[in-house]
């Protein structure tokens, strides 16, 4: 769309009038490029938190999915068209629009964007088609499809993916895996669980390696919704790169601090364990809501329904792999209190990254391996007494790496370890 422009010409050369107009098109050009929606991404909304709640009365019960995308201008008519699956067509409005601006003369840092976040309620199954427009009067530039899962547990089991420590410039084979299978299996895979470390860094090059790695995302993000959680390496003002793009569930009150949400039989608690470790004054808070929201999950028609509980964080407690930084064994006293709560409320699996290689525990508490009956030739566990911990750190990275341990100096609870 040109839009409306109005030229007065005089006596002047048919070639000044040509450089005029080419100019005149140039700077609407440039104008339209400017609204045009960047790294487009969706995540679960709050309903999926509340789907195992008695409190249905807030109106996020039925917020189903939240839609982010970035613009360059501030583009304040910015709207999302989603075609459900009913054949109902939905114009959603942000619910915010942000004006992003991050100076930071020691990095030589001058970032700046808009972020446009619209939530859609009351979604009925099914597979849905949504359009982006960065203003009124532009053709949609970004457009998908997405699947959301039922809010009621299924026993056919729910499968998702999760990759960490990730760094395009090294990883891209990662995302490109991630996508194929999201794409090609549409609605297979009900959420993408990032676990930290995203980019190395967000901010890096003016914030340009933020933007490769989101646009990157999109590949898959744009149609599987990504549930993530921030790692060290997002730490950079407070969170900043990483919490002005996504909004988990519970956003508005935890800032993707802390959430938990459900999907089928399992019940997701996730939280950003390096927040955690250096915010002293947060830690009471943060384990009270922790205890709550165990609580809640182990009440007796929770636990029938979803019987598993995942708990989701970057950092493991425990490793075998011992370059330093790698080095669990200085912070683990801070975070006894986290670990006796998955013992007291019988958390099944622990994923976290990190660590730059594959590790897969026996159930772990306290650093001993715990009884459990083993089932089978395939590993299967039963009747856990601990919790099984999995570092997934090998998303694809040049940080940190080395040869796999001698299996003589691993922890008695290690099962395995890859690279």
């Amino acid at each position: 769309t040109w839009g409306m422009i109005k030229i007065n010409f005089y006596m002047i050369s048919s070639f000044t009038k040509i450089v005029l107009l080419a100019l005149s098109l140039v700077v609407i050009q440039v104008h339209t490029q400017n609204c045009v929606p960047d790294q487009l991404h969706l995540s679960l909304g709050d309903a999926y938190y509340y789907s195992n709640r008695n409190d249905q009365t807030s109106p996020n019960t039925k917020h189903m999915a939240t839609i982010v995308f970035q613009t360059q201008d501030p583009c304040q008519d910015a709207y999302t068209e989603v075609l459900l699956s009913s054949g109902q067509m939905v114009r959603l409005k942000a619910s915010e629009t942000n004006a992003i601006d991050v100076s930071d003369p020691n990095k030589q840092l001058h970032y700046t964007t808009n972020v446009h976040v619209f939530k859609l309620y009351d979604t009925p199954e099914g597979t849905h088609t949504y359009k982006c427009y960065g203003n009124s009067s532009e053709e949609a530039t970004k457009s998908d499809q997405f699947r959301l899962p039922t809010l009621t547990p299924s026993s056919q089991g729910t499968k998702v993916l999760v990759y960490g420590d990730h760094d395009i410039r090294m990883g891209m084979s990662t995302f490109n895996s991630i996508a194929n299978k999201a794409r090609q299996n549409s609605g297979e895979y009900a959420a993408v669980i990032g676990l930290g470390d995203y980019g190395y860094d967000f901010q890096d090059e003016n914030g340009g390696v933020g933007d490769s790695y989101m646009r990157a995302m999109e590949s898959f993000a744009s149609t599987t919704p990504f549930m993530g959680i921030a790692g060290n390496h997002e730490e950079y003002l407070n969170y900043t790169f990483f919490n002005f793009r996504f909004r988990l569930p519970l956003y508005d009150q935890f800032q993707n601090t802390y959430y938990s949400y459900n999907l089928g039989l399992v019940h997701y608690v996730c939280f950003n364990i390096h927040y955690y470790l250096k915010h002293v004054d947060v830690r009471e808070q943060m384990l009270k809501w922790f205890k709550e929201d165990l609580e809640n999950a182990n009440e007796e028609s929770n636990r029938k329904q979803r019987p598993w509980i995942v708990a989701v964080a970057h950092k493991p407690f425990f490793t075998s792999v011992r370059y330093p930084a790698a080095d669990t064994s200085k912070d683990y006293g801070n975070y006894t209190d986290i670990e006796d709560l998955f013992y007291q409320y019988s958390v099944d699996l622990y994923l976290a990254g990190h660590v730059h290689f594959y590790e897969r525990m026996n159930p772990v508490y306290r650093d001993k391996g715990q009884g459990f009956d083993r089932q089978g030739t395939n590993y299967i566990v039963k009747n856990a007494k601990g919790t099984v911990m999995i570092i997934d750190g090998i998303g694809g990275t040049t940080h940190f790496t080395s040869d796999v341990p001698d299996p003589s100096t691993w922890n008695e609870y290690t099962v395995a370890i890859k690279n």
